[in-house]
């Protein structure tokens, strides 16, 4: 399926009316065959609506409801995440024990792996004001096993501006004022001894975050599944994995980076 809808993308570029179509139609059969045509039809209802009450949706496979706000990009990452399972391409050779989720969002990918894996314990970052009351409500009921940060990714602590919405919040030279954290400094606060899984999607901070100074930390962690934003960044990032023991692959949007075997 995956091989479809890149040689449909060559011919048909992912803003046109067609390809909007063929993706609304094929998310909600998809949804359809997963979770049923009820929560389907909700799906995509919350994605082509604006406006109105966030809703609880209560998904097959997962522990707890979940909250979805009507007209944001919630519910295609509730679709990505839990229903396509694309965090699933590539799994760890060993369950994780500590998941560290960088740009949480509403919370989709921590669920995901607190589904799958009933021992990791989860350390997620949401800095964005907005999102961080939505997660807060979706992660409450996992209790202990979820320690939740309002805080950002950076390579470096202080303060710095954060702006944008919803799923492109982003460290900004604009926005709300939040704190910065880094990698080692989130080790030694959860006296965690390494990381098993790292998910990182933090617009464009991956950058800074995998310069140089992730060599005293990158050997310290397992796996990853990291979004790159944009060539550019890629190509900063690729020499420091690489250094690192890493190697990438590429799963639509997500770089997943593992040492061989």
């Amino acid at each position: 399926m995956e091989m479809i809808r890149r040689t449909v993308r060559k011919f048909i570029p992912y803003n046109s009316g067609i390809y909007r179509y063929a993706s609304r139609a094929y998310n909600f059969g998809f949804v359809a065959l997963k979770q049923g045509p009820r929560m389907a039809a909700t799906l995509d209802r919350l994605n082509y609506t604006s406006g109105g009450e966030p809703e609880l949706l209560n998904f097959r496979g997962v522990l707890h409801p979940i909250l979805a706000r009507p007209g944001t990009p919630d519910s295609i990452a509730l679709i990505t995440t839990l229903v396509r399972e694309d965090h699933g391409y590539i799994e760890p050779e060993v369950a994780p024990l500590t998941f560290l989720d960088a740009g949480a969002y509403i919370g989709d990918s921590a669920i995901y792996f607190l589904a799958k894996y009933p021992k990791v314990s989860v350390l997620a970052l949401e800095p964005d004001p907005t999102n961080y009351e939505v997660i807060s409500q979706n992660l409450k009921p996992y209790g202990e096993r979820v320690n939740l940060l309002p805080k950002a990714l950076s390579n470096r602590t202080g303060i710095v501006r954060f702006g944008g919405e919803y799923d492109g919040a982003a460290i900004s030279d604009e926005g709300v004022e939040v704190e910065a954290t880094t990698i080692p400094e989130l080790m030694r606060a959860a006296d965690w001894e390494r990381i098993n899984l790292l998910k990182m999607d933090i617009e464009g901070a991956e950058r800074f975050v995998l310069d140089e100074s992730a060599d005293e930390w990158l050997p310290l962690v397992d796996f990853l599944i990291l979004e790159i934003h944009g060539p550019e960044i890629e190509r900063a990032v690729r020499p420091t994995l690489k250094r690192n023991g890493f190697e990438m692959e590429l799963f639509r949007t997500s770089w997943y980076c593992r040492r061989p075997k």
